[in-house]
Parts: C-alpha cells; sequence; structure tokens
C-alpha cells in the first residue's frame, strides 16, 4: 500500500496503527516506510509512506538499492515551445542555498498577491500559507513534490540561462519516472491531474524487485 506521509502523523499516529493492527490480525507480516523519490534516479522530492504485508516473512526495507540523487537540469527539454516569464513578474533571491535534507533550492517567487496574515516578516514566500504555484526553483537542485490538484502546471524553474519559465508536460512525466514512449492520452489539465495521483515509477519498481528477491526467491 501506498499513500502521502502524513499518514504517520494522521490522528497521532493511530490511523496508521489501526491499518498495521488490521493487516497483523488477518495474518500478515507488516513493515512500512517512508521512500522519498530523489532516491531512485529522478530529481523530485516526493516522500511517500510504503505498507508492505506478507503472510510468511517480513520485508526489509534496508535491501532496497537506492540511487545517487540527480539535478533537475539533466531531465530538461532542450528544446520546445517554452512559456517564460517577463522579468517584471517574478523576484529572485539575491543568494540561494540548497536545502541538504530535501535537494530543493527556492530561487525566487511570481509578484503575486499572497496571503500574509499570521506569518512572520521576512519569511513571506517561505511560509506553507504561500501557495506552492507561486513559488520558483533552480535546476541545479530537484523538484518539490507534483502535487494532484494543480491542473495548470504552474511549475516554475530558473533555468541556467537565469530565466524563469514553466516545466513542460513531458518534463513532468520524466521527472516522475515514466519512460520517453509513454502514449499521453488525456486532456492537458487531466493529465497534470493523472501526474500528481501518480506513483513514482523508479521507486515502485525498485520496491517490486526486492519483493520479488525477499518473498518469492527471485522470481
Amino acid at each position: 500500500m501506498e499513500n502521502v506521509k502524513h499518514l504517520v502523523h494522521h490522528d497521532h499516529g493511530n490511523t496508521l496503527n489501526v491499518i498495521v493492527t488490521e493487516l497483523e490480525k488477518l495474518g500478515y507480516q507488516v513493515s512500512w516506510k517512508i521512500l522519498n523519490a530523489s532516491d531512485f534516479g529522478v530529481p523530485q522530492n516526493r516522500e511517500r509512506i510504503i505498507i508492505i504485508g506478507y503472510s510468511k516473512s517480513k520485508y526489509d526495507f534496508g535491501k532496497i538499492k537506492k540511487k545517487p540523487r540527480k539535478k533537475l537540469i539533466d531531465f530538461l527539454d532542450t528544446t520546445g515551445d517554452f512559456e517564460y516569464l517577463e522579468p517584471n513578474e517574478y523576484t529572485l533571491l539575491e543568494t540561494t542555498k540548497e536545502q541538504p535534507s530535501s535537494g530543493l533550492i527556492f530561487a525566487g517567487y511570481r509578484n503575486k498577491s499572497i496571503r500574509k496574515v499570521g506569518v512572520r516578516p521576512g519569511t513571506e514566500h517561505l511560509s506553507r500559507v504561500h501557495k506552492q504555484p507561486n513559488r520558483i526553483y533552480s535546476v541545479f537542485g530537484i523538484h518539490p513534490t507534483l502535487p494532484s490538484q494543480e491542473s495548470s502546471g504552474r511549475y516554475f524553474i530558473l533555468t541556467n540561462e537565469n530565466r524563469v519559465r514553466k516545466l513542460t508536460l513531458n518534463e513532468c512525466w520524466r521527472i516522475m519516472g515514466f519512460p520517453e514512449n509513454y502514449k499521453k492520452v488525456s486532456s492537458v489539465g487531466e493529465q497534470y491531474k493523472q501526474l500528481g495521483n501518480s506513483v513514482c515509477v523508479p521507486m515502485i519498481a525498485a520496491v517490486a524487485s526486492e519483493i520479488k528477491n525477499q518473498l518469492f526467491g527471485g522470481k
């Protein structure tokens, strides 16, 4: 099973405890762990809880093969009809710094009105009340989670040419780990929803590979 990482803290941990307890009552040996897509070869900070139950033995998450963290710039289209912002539409930070835990580099924000009530001065663009579509991230770091609520694809990046543009739809599929020949048949808005609701393909493939190795003797 897979869910957002907040499941661990929901109702002070009681929700997750009920899930695990009920699975154990059904005869499963249960283990769980929060995994991040950025540990599996894609530049997206996407944390999800994975719960695995098997009747005969427990799954060992420690055996999953991870990969070094990659940068967003290596996953971008080199040509295309890019949607750039005009310089007066955004503000860049004078200095940027990569967040060690997430790999994100917050580079600036769009000049849109935002809610400032209850926010400490100087932190308006780092606060939770600041909507994600206004933020701009450097391509030399990784990208935040692609959410299912964003149907317009307002994911803005600061390129190596020091210009700000939206991620293309193909780039979004790429940082979710989908192959280049994946057939995209839905409308643009529906595809953005599908992206946000999907799992990171390489991460789930790594989990599944160890299910085969550990629980089924490699068969």
